[in-house]
């Protein structure tokens, strides 16, 4: 789904924002493969992937891991994400996120949040709305800043940005 480079993408955007420094633990929320987070390992991030799902990535990429990053597995928690987790994370990230718009977006009242809405699966009053309305629109009504950017990608490429360290 999506343009191919979208997490190489992502990754560049979130490091030219956010530097590994400052931004160590990344929650990359409804990960899926870890794409995002084997990008931002190479960025030098410590990213985890926490996603319900049970995927992985190819062999290829984790040969990627053993070879040049030293490790076997991107760490994984195999779980929905709920926004009471954020405190353990300095960043929490979202990139297509779907289900889990909802809960990245209220992690923004503990933490920093970067999400890159595209579908609309939201429980929330809002259901008539645009993903990115939805997010903007529980911002606003929470009384949390936030700005938005665009990524150079095909598909769904609005950033929104928002939260507090």
């Amino acid at each position: 789904m999506g343009d191919k480079a979208r997490a190489t993408k992502f990754a560049e955007f979130l490091h030219g924002t956010f530097p590994p420094q400052h931004y160590k633990r990344v929650a990359d929320v409804a990960g899926g493969k870890g794409e995002l987070s084997l990008e931002l390992l190479k960025l030098g991030y410590q990213p985890t992937v926490i996603d319900p799902r049970k995927t992985g990535l190819s062999k290829a990429q984790r040969r990627q891991l053993r070879r040049k990053l030293s490790i076997a597995e991107l760490p994984r928690i195999q779980t929905c994400f709920c926004h009471t987790q954020a405190e353990v994370y300095d960043l929490i990230v979202g990139m297509h996120p779907d289900g889990a718009s909802y809960e990245i977006a209220t992690a923004a009242a503990k933490r920093t949040v970067v999400i890159v809405p595209c579908c609309n699966i939201w429980c929330g009053p809002d259901k008539q709305n645009t993903a990115v309305a939805s997010v903007t629109n529980l911002w606003i009504k929470k009384g949390i800043p936030f700005n938005q950017d665009y990524l150079a990608i095909s598909g769904p490429n609005t950033v929104l940005v928002a939260g507090t360290r």
